[in-house]
């Protein structure tokens, strides 16, 4: 849990000695400088009245932590000074031992030199492959009494229109500290997805009360739900429990379902409800679709699918869950792109993530269809393992739309691009033309006229103002796409 550099003990500014209940019992060092307060000022006071707005609970949970595990715990905490104001502090958490000290714990605040924020980037999800591991050894070592497994989930969707989407990843984040903070020592804790997390527990573990804990630290604007399976039958064994821990933490983190909040669920009956979930996710994930238009005739000649779920988050050894149900939800995009290219009139495309098809391999292969062009993304980010799986998927494709982006920048995608000769369009998204976008466009058309087998047009796509879609529509060979784009634009 540890967020701050350096000794922040031999570093720290002042102490305090807190009761668990929250009591400041003993309070030493320049506390007046930091805080507008003296020592004797704040003692007897409760370090939760102290300490600002949703950190409070960083600190109870921090608290009673120590208290519990004895190991010392660190974060960054922001507390209120004598005007109103909050100022960041690194602070470590340590339990005090003997004569009176009981239930004690001595806080080291130093204070922190930054903005106050914590800006620490999104740690990767642990592969489902590592929890299963995890989780098997558990369950065959018997560690849990009555186990089950307990699904923590904030409810707010990312996807809604004017969601404060820092908002609610702050608010997940919290909610899931919180909830591995309250297994420690009790449980097994994991992220399922950037909104869920999962413990694997027995009857040690007060699930209930970390839900509590869980609302409370997402924060007044956030809910989070706790749903549950019950796996202490006795008469199925570790692989069948594994087989539904593995389908549930699956279908949520590649199609987003979630079981019903509130109830304890038999294996069976989570089973069912995420069975019929997924079939409704498969033919129902939601795509924003763009028509894209042809500057020199206004005719219609793309009509790009942009799922909101990239199946990014896909492992780099599938398990045999997370490859089926990839492979599920890749092939009902497939069939959703033909539908809806024989609605529009135009080609059909599917956005895809590089890696996802890279890791599906022969399957991905499999899904393609003839008639449906692919648009690659994330090709900068793929690992060299990656690459070179990605590379045998993308020989497959018979109609392929890449990132202009990606295309200047990977020498290796040129290659690939040069070899296969299967690219139609190079996608340049709307913020890379400036005041020319006539020389822009050009520059593009040079870089493909040197890989490229064929004539590659440019296809300019998230075109959402009339003064941008105005410039670009005199600019010949290339089609756009975008909110202000539309056939009348090319009319006169």
């Amino acid at each position: 849990m540890s967020r701050g550099a350096g000794d922040i003990q031999a570093g720290a500014s002042f102490f305090f000695d807190v009761a668990e209940a929250g009591e400041i019992r003993r309070c030493e060092g320049d506390t007046f400088a930091a805080l507008g307060l003296s020592p004797t000022a704040i003692e007897g006071v409760s370090l939760y009245d102290l300490i600002s707005g949703e950190d409070v609970w960083l600190a109870s949970d921090a608290i009673e932590s120590v208290l519990r595990s004895g190991a010392p715990q660190e974060d960054r905490i922001s507390v209120n000074d004598h005007i109103g104001g909050a100022l960041p502090f690194r602070m470590k958490f340590s339990r005090l031992s003997g004569g009176g000290d009981a239930g004690v714990v001595r806080v080291f605040a130093m204070q922190d030199e930054g903005d106050g924020s914590l800006e620490v980037d999104a740690e990767p999800l642990e592969s489902v492959a590592d929890i299963l591991a995890d989780v098997e050894r558990d369950l065959a070592d018997g560690a849990y009494a009555d186990p089950m497994l307990s699904i923590y989930a904030l409810d707010a969707d990312m996807e809604a229109q004017g969601a404060d989407i820092d908002g609610i990843v702050a608010a997940a984040d919290r909610m899931a500290r919180s909830v591995q903070l309250a297994a420690e020592g009790r449980g097994r804790a994991f992220r399922v997805d950037r909104q869920t997390v999962s413990v694997l527990h027995g009857d040690d573990f007060d699930a209930d009360a970390a839900s509590d804990r869980a609302n409370k630290a997402a924060g007044p604007d956030y809910e989070v739900g706790r749903a549950a399976v019950d796996l202490a039958d006795a008469e199925m064994d570790v692989q069948e429990k594994l087989d539904v821990i593995e389908k549930t933490i699956t279908a949520t983190r590649l199609a987003g379902v979630r079981l019903e909040p509130g109830a304890v669920q038999s294996p069976a009956a989570a089973r069912k409800a995420v069975d019929a979930a997924l079939i409704d996710k498969r033919t129902r994930q939601a795509y924003g679709l763009e028509i894209a238009y042809s500057t020199r005739t206004g005719a219609p000649v793309l009509a790009l699918l942009d799922f909101a779920n990239a199946l990014s988050d896909l492992g780099e050894k599938p398990s045999a869950e997370e490859f089926r149900l990839a492979l599920s939800l890749l092939t009902g995009r497939i069939e959703a792109a033909e539908a809806a290219g024989g609605d529009s009139g135009a080609p059909a495309c599917v956005a895809m993530d590089a890696t996802m098809l890279a890791r599906l391999g022969r399957g991905a292969v499999q899904a393609l269809k003839p008639d449906v062009l692919i648009l690659t993304t994330g090709v900068r980010a793929l690992s060299s393992g990656d690459g070179q799986r990605f590379a045998a998927v993308f020989s497959h494709i018979k109609r392929a739309i890449v990132d202009g982006v990606d295309l200047a920048q990977s020498n290796a995608l040129q290659r690939l691009v040069s070899q296969t000769g299967n690219v139609e369009f190079i996608r340049v998204p709307r913020e890379r033309f400036g005041a020319d976008p006539a020389a822009v466009a050009e520059s593009f058309r040079q870089i493909a006229q040197l890989c490229a087998r064929r004539d590659v047009a440019l296809y300019v796509n998230g075109v959402d103002d009339a003064g941008a879609a105005m410039q670009l529509r005199a600019v010949d060979r290339i089609c756009l796409g975008g909110p202000a784009v539309f056939p009348g634009l090319f009319e006169g």
